[in-house]
């Protein structure tokens, strides 16, 4: 069939008229198009048997359309520097700044703009928008708390000007690659961030489009306002990890590795005030880079200081494998470790010995 193809969505609802035995005037006069155009879809619509039995599902349309429906394209205008791809690319290659690249090009005598420059760059180098993964708290569970200097602000009943601090806080179950429909969010993979989308929603379930109308995700139909339903598989793989954090499988992996990891993982995750999950998950983490008794050895190191944060505690079995490991704190006396902290604190201060004694 010649002519320019009609969307999709105007396909489906032509043959759905079509399908109802209406007039080809009558459809032309409710769809405001030519009847000759009515003609042709009809005449297309009979000769693949469309008009009879059960309607096409949506991406099956569109695959015979593909197939079978001439389309006219769109008039294509090519880049005044695509004569120069060749350098351009290698250019880029070698990070070369954009001005830098458009003054190489005069000197072969491009005479055209910096921002055509500017677009043929960006489309050798397309950019991916960093992916967000919502991770979902019930409401009063979780705040998210930051403290902070402002500046300095005016104090209007001093009139000077004092330094100012900021308390932040951010309730997490109020605040995504989601795509909204009627109220409720249905996840989309995260390489279509930015892209649009088709939706196709009914009764039982809800289908996810590519523009060009090819099927990406589907999920069952929400059944209130505000439920989200969600793939992993359209979550950023590094990412899917740490959303699946709990506490249970953070407790039997930390216990895994040693007696002493396993104590840093509850002391942190009995903390009543702050969410030490992630501190724990990024703790396990380190099983990735490093054998389990060298992360045992830096939490027993931890704990011999009394202190389950201990910042270097992933540093140490790095820096100094070598170094005896420290007992653990329930095997050694007091004196013993109020002895070792009385020298870490008594080394840092001139004219002090370094071992005071008790």
């Amino acid at each position: 069939m010649s002519g320019r193809r009609k969307d999709l969505i105007d396909i489906q609802e032509l043959l759905r008229q079509l399908r109802t035995g209406d007039s080809n005037r009558h459809i032309a006069r409710q769809m405001r198009i030519d009847r000759r155009t009515v003609k042709r879809y009809r005449q297309w619509a009979q000769a693949h048997d469309l008009l009879t039995g059960p309607p096409p599902l949506l991406e099956e349309l569109q695959a015979l359309a593909e197939k079978t429906l001439s389309s006219s394209s769109p008039p294509q205008n090519i880049s005044s520097v695509e004569p120069y791809r060749e350098l351009v690319t290698q250019l880029v290659k070698e990070n070369v700044e954009i001005a830098a690249i458009k003054c190489r090009l005069e000197e072969r005598g491009f005479d055209g703009s910096y921002s055509a420059v500017y677009r043929f760059v960006r489309t050798l180098q397309p950019r991916t928008p960093e992916a967000v993964v919502r991770v979902e708290r019930q409401p009063g569970e979780e705040a998210q708390v930051d403290f902070c200097y402002a500046g300095r602000m005016l104090d209007p009943e001093r009139d000077k000007l004092r330094r100012t601090w900021a308390f932040v806080m951010v309730l997490s179950w109020s605040r995504h690659q989601y795509v909204e429909f009627d109220k409720a969010y249905y996840s989309a993979p995260h390489r279509l961030i930015t892209q649009d989308v088709c939706v196709c929603g009914g009764l039982q379930q809800m289908r996810i489009f590519t523009l060009d109308y090819k099927l990406i995700a589907t999920h069952e139909r929400a059944q209130k306002p505000g439920e989200r339903k969600t793939h992993l598989d359209h979550l950023p793989p590094h990412k899917v990890p740490g959303l699946l954090l709990d506490r249970d499988t953070c407790l039997a992996a930390a216990t895994d590795v040693g007696e002493a990891t396993a104590q840093v993982g509850g002391t942190l995750l009995a903390d009543p005030v702050l969410d030490r999950l992630p501190t724990v998950g990024q703790l396990l983490k380190l099983r990735g880079k490093f054998d389990d008794q060298r992360l045992e050895a830096a939490c027993r190191r931890a704990l011999y200081f009394d202190d389950p944060a201990y910042k270097d505690r992933q540093a140490h079995p790095v820096r100094r494998p070598g170094r005896a490991s420290h007992p653990a704190p329930g095997n050694c006396a007091p004196g013993d470790r109020i002895r070792a902290r009385a020298g870490g604190f008594a080394g840092h201060i001139p004219g002090r010995c370094a071992n005071p004694p008790l």
